[in-house]
């Protein structure tokens, strides 16, 4: 008889322990909370005790004896109250965590240490059973053996004492007179002028209304396969290229039947009455019948064409759904990593943090959720080190001493919501308006005309932090511009509700498939552009709108749109056009979302809305880290579609230099002729309003799109003068200086300038050391000839 080989099985073994894990882990946070009920208790067990016996059977001996453990130590929580028994919890999460890491690594040759372990929670027991003794002895009042005897004879049941008690305080409450209790001052009511009727955002939501919530999935089989994850990617890949296909069926389509109109005038013209001799008329008759009957055969092969497109169509979209349902997980994989993230974080900060976890079963894209991951772990971040309060600082404030941190993830329609909601101290919207003030990002007379929500906008900024130290955890100013950066990539939108005193949530929204959305295509000029419908709230009429003027982000013009201050972005000029749009019948300004407030852009040629297929911007285009572009799509026609999105946007206007072009007048700018200049910056607005503005002054200009781009420029030409920005992806500013100033050749003494919208001290002098010789503020620069002044310094040139 052959010996049973149980390695085919290994595989299959680890896999479904990382499943049960997870769920292990959900439930040892309701288990610690207290919150556990029989059916999640039951899970619990049947979990460790499966993983027990399945390592047992199949030899993986380590992962048995941990589970075994594991196994006691939750018998010996749940006899006790969750207050006497944290440090078996703890015992408890970091067997998980050993056991996880474990099962990560089905081949490894280094096995889990039993001995140590098993002596700890010898220690943990011997620990409490010290601990209750000693209690127990301290409750013991000092009687003689004859009088402890004698309480033993006359020993009454307590179930009967707290019965009777009960029955004469009942009696005593009946017959006691009937007094009106007076009102706590918190009791009072208000008038109900002063009552308010603004609902309320529960920052302490219930675990079960979130779950009644939450839209269920379709339950699998259970069966499932080892599925090697390239291959699956190849296969996606594949499908996409494949259900494109039937766009262009439909396209076919059409101009069969522009065919057969343009047939049927041919028979008009051939056969009319004018072109036809009458010596000629029989053989005519019988050529127009033959020609008749091209056109019946046209016709059914058109129907037959078109019933086999609509045929195709419908399979190559039920397979491409099918196989995107392939790249589906479930929430749970990625939250089960949250429960310990949450107690390593809360632990240095001395702060007690309950977390509630719902929508474990809705399912998106893993690809997806591999990128969520790092974003949420920020969110849990801040809302542990800046959100919920140490204890006392909750007690004060009437708060339970420990604070809740809830996630939930629902599924709306064709979109994933996930909200991070803590009950702490809320976001505090005067500390962010003078950090921002403080580190140059606005002015004071920007600060002073922008509402609450376009403040809050500004914590997704790259490198802002209200915290005063820094530390592991807090202070680097990176986290919410990960999260920012993140939902750009996923095609998403992040929003955030605050209350000072009350909490913080931050929803974020993203698609469950990030290939196949649904977009509106638009003309800018004579360039087509599309938007996903998701960010899209209301097309208006550009003549029917009154356009202001503002400071910085609003200098270039703003509408009011439901009471927000919403800036106008006309990309005509930007995107290689003659000039701005005029205010006509046929453009329009699409209202888009853009955190908690909106975006206006100017467009011309608005379509309908369409199903494409999101594909990845260009390697040549990517290189160059271009700010507002997201992807781009082939449309039916086989033509591309440029898909833009409204954060970089937002950026790009926010940044681009409040001037105009005709302060700078021309009868200075004989001096600077023939002057090569390169401009660089990654915002097209940015660059197009200071390419015209160097143009005016009589410069000859080169731009460059980010530091990358300017250096393979700076190596082919000889420029007398480099000006750039400060902030750009990939190499940024200070960087490109540093570059420059280190090459050995003829570039390294060019004079530089930097043009940058920060306006802060240590910026300026974070310029000048990295080599830089001036800097100018772009928001300084209308009406201002101090540029020119600083442009002769720089080149020499005597006035």
């Amino acid at each position: 008889m052959t010996e049973f080989e149980v390695s085919g099985f290994l595989a299959s073994f680890f896999d479904e322990a990382k499943e049960r894990l997870i769920s292990i882990n959900r439930r040892l946070v309701l288990l610690e909370s207290g919150h556990i009920d029989e059916e999640a208790l039951t899970r619990l067990k049947r979990d460790a005790h499966t993983i027990k016996g399945s390592a047992q059977m199949l030899g993986v001996q380590d992962v048995c004896d941990v589970s075994h453990l594991f196994e006691e130590a939750m018998e010996f929580v749940v006899e006790h109250t969750p207050a006497h028994s944290q440090s078996m919890i703890q015992f408890l999460y970091d067997l998980h965590d050993l056991l996880a890491r474990r099962v990560q690594h089905a081949d490894t040759e280094t096995h889990i240490e039993v001995a140590p372990l098993a002596e700890r929670y010898r220690n943990l027991r011997n620990e409490y059973s010290q601990q209750q003794e000693a209690v127990a002895l301290s409750d013991v009042p000092d009687v003689s053996p004859k009088q402890q005897r004698k309480k033993k004879k006359s020993r009454v049941s307590r179930n009967l004492i707290a019965a009777v008690m009960g029955t004469i305080e009942s009696s005593i409450a009946a017959n006691r007179p009937s007094v009106q209790a007076e009102p706590l001052p918190s009791q009072v009511d208000e008038p109900i002028a002063q009552q308010t009727v603004e609902k309320e955002i529960d920052f302490r939501p219930d675990l079960k209304q979130l779950e009644s919530d939450s839209t269920l999935q379709e339950d699998s089989s259970g069966n499932f396969l080892r599925v090697d994850q390239t291959r699956l990617n190849r296969l996606s890949n594949q499908i996409i290229e494949f259900s494109s296909g039937r766009y262009r069926g439909s396209s076919m389509v059409e101009q069969l039947e522009q065919v057969q109109s343009e047939f049927k005038l041919l028979k008009q013209k051939l056969f009319s009455n004018e072109s036809v001799k009458p010596e000629r008329m029989s053989d005519n008759a019988k050529l127009q019948v033959e020609f008749d009957q091209a056109l019946r055969n046209m016709q059914h092969f058109q129907d037959t064409f078109r019933m086999f497109q609509k045929r195709s169509s419908a399979m190559q979209g039920g397979l491409r759904d099918q196989v995107f349902d392939l790249m589906l997980k479930p929430m749970s994989t990625l939250f089960s990593i949250f429960p310990s993230a949450v107690r390593n974080i809360s632990q240095p900060y001395d702060k007690k943090v309950q977390l509630l976890v719902s929508g474990e079963n809705v399912e998106m894209d893993q690809l997806a959720a591999q990128a969520l991951s790092e974003s949420l772990i920020h969110l849990i971040n801040n809302a542990v080190a800046h959100g919920i309060e140490k204890p006392d600082a909750r007690r004060k404030a009437n708060k339970p001493e420990e604070g809740q941190l809830t996630i939930s993830a629902k599924q709306k329609g064709t979109e994933i919501c996930i909200e991070v909601i803590d009950d702490g101290a809320g976001i505090d919207i005067n500390c962010i308006r003078d950090k921002a003030i403080e580190k140059g990002l606005i002015s004071e007379s920007e600060a002073s005309e922008m509402d609450s929500s376009e403040i809050l906008e500004l914590i997704f900024h790259s490198g802002f932090s209200t915290a005063l130290t820094t530390d592991s955890v807090a202070g680097r100013g990176t986290g919410l511009n990960v999260v920012m950066e993140t939902m750009r990539e996923l095609t998403g939108s992040v929003h955030v509700q605050s209350q000072p005193g009350k909490g913080c949530k931050f929803i974020l929204t993203l698609p469950v498939s990030l290939t196949v959305q649904k977009a509106v295509s638009f003309n800018i000029g004579n360039k087509h552009f599309g938007l996903l419908s998701q960010f899209i709230h209301q097309v208006l009429p550009l003549n029917e709108q009154e356009i202001k003027k503002g400071h910085g982000p609003f200098s270039q013009g703003y509408l009011k749109f439901q009471g927000h201050r919403v800036p106008v972005i006309d990309l005509h000029l930007a995107l290689g056009g003659d000039e701005a749009t005029d205010s006509n019948t046929q453009t329009s300004v699409l209202i888009v979302e853009h955190i908690e407030g909106f975006l206006g852009i100017v467009v011309d040629d608005v379509f309908n809305e369409r199903e494409i297929i999101v594909r990845e911007i260009d390697p040549y285009l990517k290189y160059y880290h271009p700010v507002g572009l997201m992807g781009n799509a082939i449309v039916e026609d086989g033509s591309v579609l440029l898909l833009i999105e409204p954060h970089g946007l937002k950026e790009m206007w926010r940044t681009a230099p409040d001037a105009e072009i005709s302060s700078y007048p021309l009868a200075m700018s004989d001096s600077f002729n023939n002057q090569h200049l390169l401009l660089v910056d990654d915002s097209s607005i940015a660059l197009e309003i200071e390419k015209n503005m160097f143009e005016s002054l009589g410069f000859k200009v080169d731009t460059a799109v980010g530091g990358k781009d300017a250096l393979d420029k700076l190596a082919l030409h000889n420029y007398a003068l480099l000006v750039t920005d400060l902030e750009m992806p990939g190499i940024n500013g200070l960087d490109l200086i540093r570059e420059v100033r280190s090459s050995q050749g003829n570039d390294a003494g060019i004079p530089i300038m930097v043009m940058s919208y920060r306006s802060s001290d240590n910026d300026q002098a974070d310029a000048i050391d990295a080599g830089a010789n001036t800097y100018l503020i772009k928001r300084q620069l209308k009406n201002n000839e101090d540029l020119v002044v600083r442009l002769n310094d720089l080149l020499g040139i005597n006035t």
